[in-house]
């Protein structure tokens, strides 16, 4: 693989990586919320997210019928 390739792919492999943890981190927010009650800013706290982040994923969560 030339310099050029290995450096998208590393990249590309990087930003996958990245969006992965961050999809992740909500899954364990949406679940630490629904099923301990927790706040959103005890969610942010535990997920090491910004408070701005955590209100931002709850904000576009897709909601559910039950």
């Amino acid at each position: 693989m030339c310099n050029l390739s290995a450096g998208i792919y590393d990249r590309g492999m990087q930003k996958g990586k990245q969006e992965s943890q961050i999809e992740t981190k909500k899954g364990i927010a949406f679940k630490l919320h629904d099923e301990n009650g927790f706040s959103l800013e005890n969610i942010a706290s535990t997920v090491s997210e910004s408070l701005a982040t955590v209100q931002r994923w709850f904000a576009e969560r897709p909601s559910v019928a039950k």
